[in-house]
């Protein structure tokens, strides 16, 4: 597979690569990874923990920087404009920054700041993310008093504050479970959805 500037996929990366070191260690978390995801899907990153799979959602955030090969999301080359990656895609970490003291609507009106999101298009994007991730009722509520499921659908909420176009793409990383009425959301709104799923839920999915 070639990476070129005419690529329709929403991610796509050749002989990808990304080492880290520790102490006298050398760890290799990617190794020549080739993968493209096609647009209008969700996709799930499987494997044990160490595979290299949250190291590959924070490559294609733009958060980190490849050692080797080539990686563009939504027709972007990352390491060329990591920031128009960043502006274009909604990022869900597994442990997700809220501010404890802030009410569900404060982190809302904080990120919308961060992200450049104009006053004018505020009270009908939080509508639509209050209500994909349950959150209405709750907006005066402090994070720190919400529960932990409660938490990772604020924090969905707030990762996907600047999305303006159905080309934003979701990222989220392992163990970030928000339902799957939201997931349906993200996969109506983005061009892609990527989750990296650790193998103990893929077990216990083929169970259920």
């Amino acid at each position: 597979m070639v990476v070129n500037a005419g690529s329709p996929a929403a991610l796509a990366c050749h002989g990808l690569g990304k080492t880290f070191s520790s102490g006298s260690r050398v760890i290799q978390a990617l190794d020549g990874i080739d993968l493209t995801v096609a647009p209008g899907r969700i996709t799930g990153l499987i494997g044990p923990d160490g595979a290299g799979k949250t190291t590959l959602m924070r490559l294609a955030a733009g958060l980190l920087r490849a050692d080797a090969g080539a990686l563009r999301v939504l027709d972007l080359d990352v390491s060329l404009n990591p920031l128009a990656v960043q502006s274009a895609i909604g990022y869900m970490p597994q442990r997700f920054g809220l501010y404890e003291d802030l009410s569900v609507q404060e982190n809302l009106d904080l990120y919308a700041d961060l992200q450049g999101v104009l006053a004018a298009e505020r009270r009908g994007r939080y509508a639509e993310l209050l209500h994909m991730v349950g959150l209405a009722r709750f907006t005066a509520r402090l994070a720190g008093r919400l529960s932990g499921g409660m938490k990772q659908k604020l924090g969905l909420a707030c990762g996907c504050c600047c999305w303006t176009n159905p080309r934003s793409a979701s990222i989220r990383c392992r163990g970030a479970n928000c339902g799957p009425s939201s997931n349906a959301w993200c996969g109506k709104k983005a061009s892609a959805c990527y989750l990296a799923l650790p193998t103990w839920t893929r077990r216990n999915a083929a169970t259920k």
